[in-house]
């Protein structure tokens, strides 16, 4: 869907060239009826009562609509889309459209609810990413994709907590382990040439890649 807004319904705003592509139209309160004239090709939304009063001009051409609109906060739209976003982090990309066989595959409830936690908790795998880190001397979102069996939301979450923390950084324009064994290991030329060939943007899972 494409929604068009503006604050001002003026004719050089709406133009004859947009209401000819986007003939389906809503207007709130409006301060007089040419306003309401400029969008909806008629009057009657200056006489609307506002806090979500509207009048609906469908597509069809049938007769305008007065129907009100419903009321959403901003905390409630961060719950709804922290939800859905949680939800593919817990199945990860490669689950979504395959086959799910409930002989084979569980969900343990408590890992589950545990992952909807819009992000404000630590990830209950980051001590082990942390640790595999420091101790390889090298970070990616494919390396903890492969050894926890996750999907590339919560490994590129991994990432991300390490780089705030501080485990992984920037130094002189290159990625960095910043802890071994309490020293700053620099990225060698021999370590990226080894990780990313002779290309370096030839290949976008390695882009994402720190390395020693």
């Amino acid at each position: 869907h494409l929604l068009l807004a503006t604050q001002r319904p003026e004719v050089t705003v709406i133009t004859g060239l947009i209401k000819s592509n986007i003939p389906t139209r809503i207007a709130f309160q409006l301060k007089s009826q040419i306003d309401s004239r400029t969008i909806l090709a008629a009057g009657g939304a200056e006489k609307l009562l506002g806090n979500g009063d509207m009048l609906y001009s469908p597509s069809e051409g049938t007769e305008m609509r007065r129907i009100q609109g419903a009321f959403v906060s901003d905390d409630e739209v961060k719950r709804v889309t922290t939800f859905w976003r949680n939800q593919k982090e817990n199945f990860g990309e490669e689950g979504i459209g395959g086959e799910l066989d409930l002989d084979d595959k569980t969900v343990d409830i408590t890992e589950a609810m545990d992952e909807l936690d819009n992000g404000s908790k630590e990830d209950a795998l980051y001590e082990q990413a942390k640790e595999m880190t420091i101790r390889t001397g090298r970070a990616s979102t494919t390396s903890f994709q492969t050894a926890f069996s996750v999907g590339y939301p919560r490994a590129a979450r991994l990432m991300h907590l390490l780089e705030e923390n501080g485990v992984v950084g920037m130094i002189g324009g290159k990625k960095t382990v910043l802890m071994n064994e309490g020293k700053v290991i620099p990225a060698s030329a021999e370590d990226e040439k080894e990780q990313y060939g002779d290309n370096p943007l030839a290949d976008q899972s390695d882009r994402d890649k720190w390395q020693l």
